[in-house]
């Protein structure tokens, strides 16, 4: 399980999808991931994302959307909210690459509209 959560940490991951995927009762997965792993599957999910995103921080060439969107928050402002994540990255980085996203998208608004 801890292999698959690895390998799909954008996705939905569900306790009931999970444990759909292994036979098992949501309650009885919970209780053996965390005997097993020794945290619960949401703190687990959370800690692979955060672990992720900061890995991915690394890379200036990356948006913080584009960053969300491979960790599996669901919104930019997600992952600069995560106190572990926002001391990797100042609130400028984060504006910065806000800002610019929103002003290519605009441009490129402008372009196609005058087409």
């Amino acid at each position: 399980m801890q292999d698959y959560l690895i390998d799909n940490i954008a996705g939905e991951n569900s306790i009931e999808a999970l444990a759909s995927m292994v036979a098992m009762s949501p309650g009885n997965l919970s209780s053996v991931f965390k005997e097993t792993a020794g945290s619960t599957i949401v703190e687990y999910i959370a800690k692979l994302r955060i672990e992720n995103a900061k890995t991915l921080l690394n890379n200036p060439e990356f948006t913080i959307e584009y960053i969300a969107s491979q960790c599996g928050f669901k919104t930019a402002q997600a992952i600069a909210k995560n106190s572990q994540i926002e001391k990797l990255m100042t609130k400028n980085k984060f504006k910065k690459n806000h800002l610019l996203q929103r002003n290519t998208l605009y441009l490129k608004n402008m372009v196609c509209d005058r087409k």
